[in-house]
């Protein structure tokens, strides 16, 4: 089964309630949490690399997630799955780590505010 961007499914109009139910059932079958249909990385999906490798910039994914209206759900589903790779919520694999034992040591929350400007270590004056 295939459903629209636009609400329908094999070319028939659901129309907006059955529109809702329907994404709500497909977001239990895959099992993805409802923030991600939120999220704004799927609107620049193939156009901004949130998983790029060592030596490429992290800022355009950045600039994307601080736009994002769910920043902190999606930081949070990273920090809970021990995301290792990409770009969640702003905040890169390794300054996931730092925020990760920062949130350990139970300091605010670095780096949150503005993700990807300053690092949690520099947000608390650390080098």
């Amino acid at each position: 089964m295939t459903t629209g961007i636009d609400g329908s499914i094999g070319g028939a109009s659901l129309g907006r309630r059955n529109a809702s139910i329907v994404e709500g059932v497909l977001e239990l079958v895959e099992h993805r949490p409802a923030w991600q249909r939120d999220a704004l990385c799927r609107e620049y999906a193939g156009r901004v690399n949130f998983f790029p490798t060592m030596g490429v910039s992290l800022e355009p994914a950045r600039s994307v997630c601080r736009r994002c209206p769910v920043r902190e759900a999606c930081l949070e589903f990273a920090l809970e799955h021990d995301e290792r790779t990409g770009v969640w919520g702003g905040l890169s694999a390794r300054e996931r780590r730092i925020y990760r034992r920062f949130r350990g040591a139970g300091l605010e929350r670095p780096g949150l505010s503005d993700p990807g400007r300053e690092s949690p270590r520099r947000a608390h004056g650390l080098r």
